[in-house]
């Protein structure tokens, strides 16, 4: 190799450095600018996650606040008189009203009691007793379960029984977790933010049947209907408004 060619060659090196390194300063020195400027936005930065944070909790606040007044209009609905029905006013008192009276109507109270003791005491018979006591905590323990069982075409989701009974069978978790993972393989979610509340505040107040006849149920409310008509049926209206309200928005 001649030394011209070996002349040219190092000075094409010499060449190539010179604008490596001056690439790499370039890089050196962006990198220090965007450090800085991060450096100094930071404290910006802060502030607008703040101010961002405190404007959502505000649009939340809103809506909680509309959907009070909601359940608040349509409880007073509930509550008013129907059109065309009479009010309800004391009757005035007559000569019927009196002491005498009253104390007449006691006296012959006490003789019709004791004439039906004398008469039951006579012809006693073990068919026709019932306790009361018994017999009222038996109402008060069927009321529940009639309820829950008298809708049992609601509480069937996908091929699912989604009703929680008061015996030793210990699948409930099981079904629950199966018609969950049925549910949200199935895209049938119509409704929006607006009629979900609608639909709730409906089924809290007058029940899953008035809700339905104003709004069509998606498979995500035919689940909510079902968990809450078989298992949620034992709680309070509060305590079932927050579970449904907060399935609704995970699903």
């Amino acid at each position: 190799m001649s030394s011209c060619r070996i002349e040219r060659k190092r000075a094409h090196d010499r060449e190539a450095q010179r604008a490596s390194r001056a690439k790499t300063k370039a890089k050196i020195e962006h990198l220090e600018k965007t450090v800085k400027d991060l450096t100094e936005a930071s404290g910006n930065n802060r502030t607008n996650y703040l101010a961002q944070h405190a404007s959502e909790q505000a649009q939340e606040i809103d809506t909680l606040q509309n959907l009070v007044t909601k359940i608040r209009t349509l409880i007073n609905d509930a509550t008013k008189p129907e059109a065309g029905q009479p009010a309800i006013t004391a009757a005035p008192k007559s000569e019927d009203d009196s002491p005498e009276s009253a104390t007449d109507f006691t006296n012959s109270a006490h003789t019709n009691k004791a004439r039906s003791n004398s008469s039951s005491s006579a012809s006693p018979s073990e068919d026709q007793w019932d306790p009361p006591e018994a017999s009222k905590t038996n109402e008060r323990e069927l009321k529940p379960i009639a309820r829950a069982a008298s809708s049992t075409r609601n509480l069937m989701v996908l091929g699912v029984n989604m009703l929680c009974e008061n015996t030793d069978d210990n699948s409930y978790s099981t079904r629950l977790n199966q018609a969950l993972e049925r549910v949200e393989q199935t895209p049938d979610n119509l409704s929006n933010e607006d009629e979900d509340q609608d639909i709730l505040v409906r089924a809290m107040v007058f029940g899953w049947d008035a809700a339905e006849r104003v709004h069509h149920f998606d498979i995500g409310w035919r689940f909510l209907r079902a968990l809450d008509e078989g298992l949620w049926w034992r709680a309070g209206a509060c305590e079932r408004f927050a579970n449904t309200w907060q399935m609704r928005n995970t699903l």
